[in-house]
């Protein structure tokens, strides 16, 4: 006698592993981001961003809830983007940038995503506002224990001895 046993099909509830795009996602920090602008339209989009350390690329998705359903559509597409302003002007973006209150600035003549409103400016600039703080801290200190320690100790005030 042969017992039939339901196999439950909802991605949900299924447990892949060992993928290469999941492997490469696992490394990454998700931080939330606001357009600086004074158009109320722009400045109150939902915008999520992920800086990928292997290649030190950066990618921003807008996401917009229709009813039940949740979509991510890409607003800044993935690349490695430069400092356009301020003291490290012309050098890549790094995990360092990647703070609460930092403006980040891009490019917008390759951004094809972007809104007709945003992409009348040469440059548009993106206040971080949340950071997935324990990812960072991983990458960021990874095999150092000592000094993450110190950085925790002394509440996050980086220590340059």
């Amino acid at each position: 006698m042969r017992v039939h046993l339901r196999r439950n099909r909802r991605l949900h509830e299924s447990n892949v592993s060992g993928s290469s795009s999941e492997m490469l996602f696992a490394n990454k920090v998700m931080f939330g981001v606001r357009v600086l602008s004074r158009n109320g339209r722009d400045a109150n989009r939902h915008l999520y961003a992920f800086y990928l350390p292997w290649d030190n690329s950066i990618i921003v998705y807008e996401y917009r809830q229709l009813g039940n359903k949740g979509s991510a559509l890409p607003f800044v597409k993935r690349g490695v983007y430069l400092n356009l302003k301020g003291a490290k002007i012309g050098q890549v973006y790094t995990l360092w940038d990647i703070v609460v209150g930092r403006t980040l600035y891009f490019r917008t003549d390759k951004q094809e995503s972007l809104p007709a409103s945003l992409k009348e400016k040469p440059v548009i600039a993106l206040r971080v506002t949340s950071v997935e703080e324990e990812a960072q801290h991983n990458l960021l200190f990874a095999g150092n224990f000592l000094f993450l320690f110190l950085y925790k100790y002394y509440g996050g005030i980086l220590l340059f001895l």
